[in-house]
């Protein structure tokens, strides 16, 4: 018998989540506590992943994984921007807030599914990371230390609240205190000094005994400012965190350094553990050059090396998450720890599934190469592993409003002994509806107008930890007006007029402004203000939305009229569904300039193309690239000989799509 539940969802309703006040540490007793035995780990006396081994395809060798502590860069569980400037860059795409409370507390929410998969340690920092993964400047102020080297108790809150579910469920945070581009918010070398200080206290106050200390990331980037943090003295923050004892018990400690680069003498010979960064080394060779370096120095007594920071095998084809030739299976191999690095890159901005760095963050492993990752770490360490949930929305292209639609959630690699207890379906963060048996359907109606978005949520219990799984998050499109649908009245040629779009999105400095000009075919889109600026197709970059009705599925040729003054304003982006694929940024060149002129060309010279997936209603986007830009037609053919001349063909008509 097939179960489903029908919903009216009459409001968008923004979740709150009830957080739990976290008890002192004389009024609770701590569960996990982490020491070190020459190169290996141990959590609560025993080796992490005892007596596990692992032997990649193709190699005979049994490799020890015991002893090792596997991790990921999540720096930005406690993020928060303090400049009201900068803040509104780190908006949700579901509710349009930036909510640092909710961020928190989705990163607990998905700590037992990253423990499932074999995730031991995790990096977390005092001032973040940067939020767009890499930065040349960062004017956001994210900083749990004030100028004077205090703590500010609301992102100390929010840290005690990822340790004490750490704690729980047997992980090691690493906690590092500085952040290069941020660490000029302490006035002096004094302030750097009371932050070490004080952190340190922190925690030993709280009763922590799982928490490794990570002076600063990447000491000798030379963003730093205070000298102290710098590889010639970094060693004595080092010394004066280990120093600091409470009871006789002291914190385990160490400092990074950037992509490639070999600690010096003075950090090796005094740290609890020697860490090494990963980023831009493409030849696993080198990795295992690095680890070897390291333990061929004079000064090194047989501490674990870690790798904490990563992002090769997934930014480098040639790497990828197979059992050879990437640089966490060399540091495995030679016997170190290896740490995952994730953001969103420029033509990803606009997906939210992508990327732990990046502002706002999905904590989930919501992406293809999130999954890549753990599902390696879980076959290397044996780890259960977590099962995998898809959102399937049977509905095809838009949806109106006042319709209901059928949602189904798909579940991969679910494991008998661990039945899923529900599975809630949330919209636009706020839950409305749960099942708690299979298969899991849903029919709603009433979703708001415009692009909602939508998740499951899947609850399970493992022994005495619960454990949370989402799947992706999926953007549908519900429609107000039935009668602004494009809908082609000769077979397969759409020409639009920019100036008739449905739907229009502001960037972050940026809009498309109607205006009349000389020579256009009517009213066209301008892109301002004219700052000679260059964007991606992605939230930053103002949007224009068309919807279109496709008769076929396949490839349509696009044909862009627009006008541009220089080379400084003379491309734009396309998409479908929100989504621009790579033959389709970058539209250009459109000469000579000052001239209404056809373009159907990318930068590299490809042509550009649209890949409809199915027949039906399909929204077709318009990204500004480069502002001062001038937009007039757009077209899609499916004859790949047709060209345009003067203001192209007859417009296609708005109407009413059944």
């Amino acid at each position: 018998m097939r179960t489903h539940l029908t919903l009216p969802i009459f409001f968008v309703a923004v979740a709150v989540a009830v957080h739990t006040v976290a008890a002192s540490a004389a009024e609770q007793t701590r569960q996990t506590q982490v020491s070190i035995e020459g190169d290996q780990f141990l959590i609560n006396g025993r080796l992490t992943y005892e007596g596990v081994t692992w032997s990649p395809d193709g190699d005979e060798n049994e490799y020890r994984i015991e002893g090792l502590l596997l991790n990921a860069r999540l720096v930005q569980g406690i993020f928060d921007d303090l400049n009201p400037e900068t803040v509104h860059r780190w908006r949700y795409p579901d509710t349009g807030q930036w909510d640092p409370e909710r961020n928190t507390q989705e990163f607990i929410d998905a700590m037992a599914s990253w423990y499932e998969h074999g995730l031991r340690c995790f990096v977390i920092n005092l001032q973040g990371g940067s939020p767009e993964g890499y930065s040349r400047q960062q004017p956001w102020h994210n900083s749990a230390l004030r100028a004077d080297g205090s703590l500010r108790e609301d992102f100390m809150n929010r840290l005690e609240r990822i340790l004490d579910r750490a704690d729980q469920l047997g992980m090691v945070p690493m906690l590092g205190i500085y952040y290069f581009g941020q660490d000029q918010r302490l006035q002096d070398e004094a302030a750097v000094i009371r932050g070490v200080e004080n952190t340190v206290n922190w925690v030993l106050d709280k009763g922590y005994r799982n928490v490794l200390i990570e002076i600063n990331n990447e000491c000798n980037v030379r963003a730093y400012v205070h000298e102290s943090l710098m590889p010639p003295r970094v060693h004595e923050l080092i010394e004066l965190a280990r120093g600091i004892t409470r009871d006789g018990r002291r914190l385990y400690v160490g400092t990074s350094y950037g992509g490639g680069t070999v600690p010096l003498a003075n950090v090796v010979e005094v740290s609890d553990f020697i860490l090494l960064h990963g980023n831009g080394v493409r030849d696993p060779q080198r990795m295992e050059q690095m680890i070897h370096a390291v333990r061929a120095m004079d000064v090194y007594r047989g501490q674990p090396i870690l790798n904490n920071e990563d992002d090769q095998p997934w930014r480098v084809a040639a790497q990828g998450f197979g059992h050879t030739g990437n640089n966490f299976v060399i540091c495995v191999k030679n016997y170190a720890s290896w740490g995952y690095f994730d953001f969103r890159e420029n033509n990803e901005l606009g997906d939210f599934n992508q990327g732990f760095q990046s502002v706002p963050a999905n904590w989930q492993i919501s992406s293809d190469r999130k999954r890549a990752f753990f599902d390696l770490m879980a076959e290397i360490t044996s780890s259960p592993a977590t099962p995998r949930l898809d959102l399937v929305v049977s509905e095809s292209g838009l949806i109106r409003a006042g319709e209901e639609i059928e949602v189904q959630v798909q579940v991969e690699n679910q494991r008998d002994d661990t039945p899923i207890e529900r599975i809630e379906l949330l919209v636009n963060n706020a839950v409305v509806a749960e099942v708690k048996r299979a298969p899991y359907t849903f029919r709603l109606q009433g979703l708001p107008v415009g692009e909602p978005m939508m998740r499951a949520r899947a609850r399970y219990h493992r022994e005495d930890r619960e454990v949370i799984v989402e799947s992706p998050f999926v953007t549908l499109r519900v429609l107000d007006d039935p009668d602004r649908v494009f809908v082609p009245e000769r077979p397969n040629l759409i020409a639009l007029r920019a100036a008739d779009y449905y739907g229009l999105t502001d960037g972050a400095r940026h809009k498309w402004v109607k205006i009349e000009h000389a020579g256009a075919s009517g009213p066209v889109m301008h892109a301002l203000p004219a700052l000679e600026q260059i964007l991606g197709p992605d939230r930053a970059s103002p949007r224009l939305d068309y919807h279109v009705r496709f008769d076929e599925p396949g490839t349509y040729y696009v044909w862009v009229r627009g006008l541009a003054d220089s080379g400084d304003e003379d491309s734009v982006h396309v998409g479908l569904n929100g989504v621009a694929p790579s033959i389709a940024q970058h539209v250009y060149p459109f000469e000579p300039f000052k001239q209404w002129v056809w373009t159907n060309t990318n930068r590299n010279g490809a042509r550009v193309v649209l890949e409809v997936p199915r027949s039906g209603v399909h929204t077709v986007n318009v990204w500004m690239r480069e502002d001062g830009f001038l937009l007039d037609r757009l077209l899609l053919v499916k004859d790949s000989a047709y060209k345009p001349e003067g203001e192209g063909p007859e417009l296609t008509p708005q109407r009413q799509s059944q």
